[in-house]
């Protein structure tokens, strides 16, 4: 039986973070990096979509304003090709048909900015294990 496993030998998953705003993006980076996580971040969701999702555990952190395609669009686009990949829509600017809208379409969770980042990784350890 193992009782004391280093934090360095747990693997917490990747999350792949899709924010235009480069500040927002890079912050939202370093605070998951410093909760072990693996990030993979993008600017533009069409980069994203155009690359290959992780085959380890990962959840999906999307913002819902982003150009060319609404965080919305881009989760339709998600399911439209079969991913079932837990996706957290994060948003400044909320509003309860794009939460209903996300939840429609199997969002795991909708949070608004300015969030706390306790929740935050709560729900992404949560979302990493469905």
């Amino acid at each position: 039986m193992i009782t004391n496993v280093p934090a360095a030998a747990v693997d917490p998953g990747t999350i792949v973070l899709v924010d235009d705003d480069v500040a927002v993006r890079e912050s939202l980076a370093f605070l998951l990096e410093c909760h072990g996580f693996e990030v993979r971040p993008y600017g533009h969701p069409r980069d994203f979509l155009a690359a290959d999702l992780p085959t380890r555990a990962c959840c999906v952190l999307l913002d819902l304003r982003l150009p060319s395609l609404s965080g919305i669009e881009v989760l339709e686009r998600l399911r439209a090709r079969g991913d079932r990949v837990p996706v957290l829509l994060i948003t400044g600017h909320g509003d309860t048909k794009a939460a209903a809208d996300a939840r429609a379409l199997g969002a795991f969770d909708f949070l608004e900015k300015p969030f706390d980042d306790v929740l935050l990784v709560s729900r992404i350890r949560e979302a990493l294990t469905v």
